[in-house]
């Protein structure tokens, strides 16, 4: 099964962690449970992490200053707080201190999954440029793409923009890009 990526629960209910986790990892991803703040700094220390689902309220370091800390040392890791306790002022604050979404608990997974696809399609846009490049330099280096040919070199960067929007084959977007180039 391919993962659709890494996500960190940060929850010091473990019963509520526990079935995020595993409603998670059933939708294909893969999870690390983590029951503060601390723990699931550890987890970007040691593994790549897409998004920490985070409680607000734990023991220790809570969720805002948890997110605080992942925007300071982590900024490319995406955040959304959880919370059973939702005010104005934390809502807005969450958001300011840079937050992808604030969800009510108990969650609603259908919430959660429509969260995932958008912060999934954030990333696969953000990382779009860095895979065209790491594919133009492959193709320079393999001889494929000769020379200082500075259009063709923009048409690929352009590609991005077409491929991104592709569904022909499905995959991420460094499979879309290689099908559009073996078969351009």
């Amino acid at each position: 099964m391919t993962m659709l990526g890494t996500i960190v629960v940060a929850d010091d209910e473990a019963l509520a962690r526990q079935s995020v986790a595993e409603f998670l990892q059933e939708e294909g991803y893969q999870v690390y449970e983590a029951a503060d703040g601390q723990a699931a700094l550890q987890f970007l220390e040691q593994v790549d992490v897409d998004l920490i689902l985070s409680d607000l309220r734990m023991p220790g370091l809570d969720g805002l200053a948890l997110l605080q800390k992942v925007r300071e040392v982590y900024p490319q890791t995406m955040v959304v707080l959880m919370t059973a306790y939702a005010s104005v002022e934390t809502v807005v604050e969450a958001l300011r201190l840079g937050a992808q979404d604030y969800l009510l608990k108990p969650l609603l997974f259908d919430d959660l999954l429509h969260d995932l696809v958008q912060i999934r399609r954030i990333l696969i846009d953000s990382q779009g440029p860095r895979i065209v490049q790491e594919i133009l330099h492959q193709m320079v280096q393999s001889g494929r793409l000769r020379g200082n040919n500075v259009q063709k070199r923009l048409d690929f960067l352009f590609l991005f923009k077409f491929v991104g929007k592709s569904t022909h084959g499905g995959g991420d977007s460094k499979e879309r890009i290689s099908y559009f180039v073996r078969h351009s």
